[in-house]
C-alpha cells in the first residue's frame, strides 16, 4: 500500500457499498420519475396546442362552407322566381315559359356574387330546367355534373380536368359544390333544386394563409361519409382531392363526430400525427397532418441522454468514493463542493433575475420592495432607484381588488403556498395595466412567510384581443348592432338587476319590417342589406340613450326599454318607432319605403326569462301584423 494512505475499515466498505446502492437507486428513481412525467405531460400539451390549431383553422373553413350554403339558400328562397317553378310544378305554365321569365333575374343575381361560377336550376325530377353563370369568366366549364349525385350532398365539390388530360400540362380544377332544395308554398313538397359552383380560391386561401404552425403541415378537407378528402398542396398552390387511407377511415369510424388525435407510422417509416376537427352539422370535417420531430420526440431524445447521463455519473462517483476517498477527505471535498456549486446557483441565480424579461420583486411580508430588477423598471415606466423601499401597494389599482382576492392571497402566504392570478397596476404616470401575478413566499424554519418573490406578465395585448373577440361575438355583421346572443344576455342582466334591486319592470319590443321582402326581390340583397343598416341609426332617433336596440336576424329588431314607469309611456315610444320606420330610406339613389309592425312584453307581467318575453314579444308582433301592419300590439297576460 503506498505511503499516506489509509486503509479503509470494512465498516466503512460496508457503508460505501450502501451508499453507492443508493446513489444509483436515488438517482435511477429521480430521474425517471421526474422526466417520464414530464415527457407525457409535453406530448400531450403539444397535442392540445395542435388540435386547437386544427380548430382554429376548421372555424374558419366551415363559415367560408357556410357561407356557400348560405347563398344556396337565398337563391332557392326568392319568391318570384320560385313562384314560376311551382306554377310549372304544377303543370301551369311551360318549361319554355318557366325559363323565359326566370332566367335573366337568375342570372342578375347570380351576376352579384364575385365567386360564383355557375348555377342550375333543376325541377323536381332533377331535370336541368335552367343555368345562369356567375360574374367570372372561364374557358372551361364541367359539362359532366352528376345532377342526382349532388342533389343529396348540401355541401360537397366537383373536379374538372382542364385541357387533354392526358396531357401533362392539364389542370385539375376543384370547384365547391353548395344544393338548396325550393319548397313550394307550405314548405312541403320539394318543388326543385339550386345547384351553385364556386371557385375554391376562398377555401385554399385560408389553407395555406394558415399554413403555418409547422412548415410540413398537411391540411385535408374530408368528407367521412363519402370517404373523400380535399388537399392544398403548397407546392401547386391548389387544391387537391382522393380518397381517404384505410387507417384514417379506421381512425373516423372509432371517434365519430368527436375531435381527436391519430397517430400512425407511414411507409418510410415516420411518425405522423393526425389531429381531426369535425364540422358541426356536417359530414365534413378537417385533418391536420403533421411529420415526426415533434416537440415530444425532439424531448423524448433529449430525456433519454440526460437520464444516461445522471446514471453514468453517479456510477462514476460512487466508483470514486469506493475506492479512493476517505471518510474525513471525503466530508471536506463534498463540503468544498457544495460551496462552489452554492457559488455558482448564486451566481446564475442573480444573472437570470436580472436578464430574465420577466418582472421580478423581491418583498418582505409587509409587501416593502427590496430588490427589483430591470424588467420590473421597464413595466412600470420607472428607474429601480424608485421602486426599492417603496411599498409595492402604491403601485396597485385598488379598485380593482376584491376583498376575496385579498383573502386568497393572505390564506396562500400563510400556508406558504404560491398564488397566481390578475392584478391591476398603476404606473407613476398614471396609465394602467394588466398582470399575470405570481407570489411565492419564503418562510423561516418556523414556518412563517418573511420574503415574498413577485413575479409579473403584462397581459395587456391578451386582455385586447379577448375583449376584441367578445365584441365581435355579440355583434351583429351587418348592421354592428347587438346580435341575439348579446340581446339575450342584456336581456338575463336586466332580469337579474330588477329581481335583485326590485326596480320598476322594463319593456320589449320586438320589431319586423313589413314589405321588405319586395325590396329584396325588386332591388337585390345590397339595396336589401343597405336598408338593414339604416334601420338602427333611424330607430335611435325615437328612443331614449339608455334603451338598447339589437338584431335578432333577417329584418327582425328588438328593443329593451329600461326603467318602465307607465306603460303608455311604451306606448308612446312604440308609435314614435311606428312613425320614424314609415318615413322614406334614401339607399344610394333609390327612395326605399316600408314600414313595421311592433309587438310588447311587459317583465315580468309576460314572462320572467329571456326566451319567454322573446316569445311574447314575437307573437304580440304577428297578432299587429295580421291586424293590418303598421301598428303595435301589447302581448296578452297569462
Amino acid at each position: 500500500m503506498a505511503e499516506g494512505l489509509v486503509k479503509i475499515p470494512r465498516s466503512f466498505k460496508q457503508l460505501t457499498r450502501r451508499v453507492v446502492i443508493g446513489i444509483l437507486l436515488t438517482g435511477g428513481i429521480a430521474s425517471l420519475s421526474t422526466l417520464v412525467p414530464l415527457y407525457f405531460y409535453v406530448e400531450k400539451s403539444t397535442d392540445d396546442l395542435a388540435l386547437a390549431y386544427a380548430n382554429a383553422q376548421a372555424v374558419a373553413v366551415q363559415q367560408q362552407l357556410e357561407h356557400y350554403s348560405s347563398i344556396a339558400a337565398q337563391f332557392s328562397s326568392r319568391s318570384h322566381i320560385r313562384q314560376l317553378l311551382y306554377q310549372y310544378y304544377l303543370g301551369n305554365i311551360t318549361k319554355s315559359q318557366l325559363i323565359s321569365d326566370s332566367q335573366s333575374r337568375l342570372e342578375d343575381a347570380a351576376r352579384l356574387i364575385p365567386e360564383l361560377i355557375m348555377g342550375y336550376r333543376l325541377d323536381s325530377q332533377l331535370r336541368l330546367i335552367s343555368e345562369y353563370p356567375g360574374p367570372a369568366e372561364y374557358s372551361e366549364l364541367p359539362a359532366d355534373i352528376s345532377f342526382a349525385e349532388l342533389a343529396g350532398k348540401p355541401l360537397y365539390y366537383v373536379a374538372h380536368t382542364m385541357g387533354n388530360e392526358f396531357n401533362a400540362s392539364s389542370k385539375t380544377a376543384i370547384y365547391i359544390s353548395a344544393t338548396s332544395p325550393v319548397y313550394d308554398d307550405e314548405h312541403q313538397a320539394i318543388i326543385g333544386v339550386d345547384i351553385l359552383l364556386f371557385n375554391s380560391f376562398a377555401i385554399q386561401g385560408i389553407l395555406s394563409n394558415w399554413n403555418q404552425f409547422r412548415p410540413q403541415t398537411e391540411f385535408q378537407l374530408v368528407n367521412t361519409r363519402d370517404r373523400v378528402y380535399l388537399k392544398f398542396n403548397p407546392q401547386t398552390q391548389a387544391l387537391e382531392h382522393n380518397r381517404l387511407i384505410e387507417p384514417q377511415m379506421l381512425a373516423l369510424a372509432g371517434y365519430g363526430d368527436q375531435a381527436f388525435v391519430f397517430h400512425e407510422q407511414s411507409d418510410s417509416g415516420k411518425r405522423l400525427s393526425h389531429y381531426f376537427v369535425p364540422f358541426q352539422d356536417s359530414q365534413w370535417g378537417l385533418i391536420a397532418t403533421t411529420p415526426n420531430k415533434t416537440l415530444a420526440q425532439g424531448l423524448q431524445s433529449g430525456l433519454l441522454w440526460i437520464l444516461g447521463g445522471i446514471l453514468f455519473y453517479a456510477l462514476v462517483g460512487a466508483y470514486l468514493i469506493r475506492q479512493w476517498l476517505q471518510p474525513i477527505i471525503k466530508a471536506q471535498v463534498e463540503r468544498t463542493r457544495q460551496l462552489k456549486d452554492s457559488n455558482k446557483k448564486l451566481k446564475l441565480a442573480n444573472t437570470v433575475f436580472e436578464k430574465t424579461h420577466e418582472a421580478i420583486v423581491i418583498t418582505d411580508a409587509k409587501l416593502t420592495i427590496i430588490r427589483a430588477n430591470s424588467a420590473v423598471a421597464r413595466l412600470f415606466d420607472t428607474d429601480v432607484t424608485n421602486l426599492k423601499n417603496k411599498s409595492l401597494l402604491d403601485f396597485v389599482d385598488h379598485e380593482k381588488v376584491t376583498d376575496a382576492m385579498r383573502e386568497d392571497v393572505t390564506r396562500h402566504i400563510r400556508q406558504l403556498e404560491s398564488w397566481q392570478g390578475e392584478v391591476w397596476y398603476v404606473r407613476p404616470t398614471g396609465s394602467k395595466f394588466p398582470a399575470l401575478q405570481t407570489i411565492s413566499p419564503v418562510g423561516n424554519s418556523g414556518g412563517v412567510a418573511t420574503q415574498l418573490i413577485h413575479i409579473f406578465n403584462d397581459i395587456s395585448s391578451e386582455k385586447t384581443a379577448q375583449k376584441r373577440i367578445e365584441t365581435l361575438a355579440m355583434t351583429d355583421a351587418l348592421t354592428h348592432l347587438p346580435n341575439r346572443f348579446a340581446i339575450e344576455h342584456v336581456l338575463n342582466q336586466a332580469i337579474a338587476k330588477a329581481d335583485t334591486d326590485h326596480m320598476n319592470d322594463f319593456a320589449l319590443l320586438f320589431i319586423d319590417l313589413d314589405k321588405f321582402k319586395p325590396v329584396n326581390d325588386t332591388y337585390g340583397h345590397a339595396v336589401g342589406d343597405a336598408l338593414l343598416q339604416a334601420i338602427g341609426p333611424r330607430m335611435k332617433e325615437a328612443l331614449r340613450a339608455n334603451d338598447v336596440i339589437g338584431r335578432l336576424g333577417g329584418d327582425e329588431f328588438v328593443v329593451l326599454i329600461q326603467q318602465v314607469q307607465q306603460r303608455d309611456d311604451v306606448r308612446h315610444i312604440a308609435e314614435k318607432l311606428l312613425n320614424a320606420l314609415k318615413k322614406p330610406f334614401r339607399i344610394g339613389e333609390l327612395s326605399v319605403q316600408v314600414g313595421a309592425s311592433v309587438g310588447i312584453a311587459f317583465y315580468p307581467s309576460h314572462g320572467t326569462t329571456a326566451e319567454a318575453l322573446l316569445d311574447a314579444a314575437d307573437n304580440a308582433m304577428y297578432v299587429a301584423k295580421q291586424a293590418g301592419r303598421q301598428r303595435f300590439h301589447i302581448a296578452q297576460e297569462s
